[in-house]
């Protein structure tokens, strides 16, 4: 088999684990990856809700429906701009900002689970290799636009 789809396989399968792991555990919570996504993406500040939309490729719609969802969670808050009352800004409230911190620690152990059978220094070198193929990704990505 060619080294480069025995590598897809391998790590369309471990990513597979963990997204099923984390899904799971977002689904007791009544949440979806969209949902992490948006709290993600707060996480670095507030934001307007047309950012959110774009940032994340949803429609506008879509995005309301999910930010009235995470707000009677009361993970998150809508405040209109001082300037221009059309824009409405969304950020994280306390519970929305430990609810992150919280799922941080499930993926945290999650990971270290799966890195138990690696002593440092391969976990080192794999930290090397993840690192140069994502330098190889973005700028296959900047050579793409």
């Amino acid at each position: 088999m060619d080294d480069t789809l025995e590598i897809w396989e391998y790590l369309d399968k471990i990513l597979g684990c963990y997204i099923k792991k984390i899904k799971l555990r977002l689904e007791k919570d009544g949440l979806t990856i969209t949902d992490y996504k948006i709290i993600y993406l707060l996480t670095k500040g507030q934001q307007p809700m047309k950012n959110i939309a774009g940032e994340l490729s949803l429609a506008n719609g879509w995005v309301t429906d999910i930010v009235d969802r995470l707000e009677r969670k009361n993970l998150l808050l809508r405040k209109h701009d001082m300037n221009d009352r059309r824009i409405v800004n969304v950020e994280l409230t306390k519970e929305g900002r430990n609810y992150y911190e919280e799922l941080g620690l499930f993926i945290k152990n999650i990971i270290s689970e799966s890195l138990k059978n690696l002593n440092k220094d391969e976990i080192e070198n794999f930290k090397l290799i993840l690192n140069k193929i994502s330098d190889a990704i973005g700028t296959e990505l900047l050579k793409s636009n």
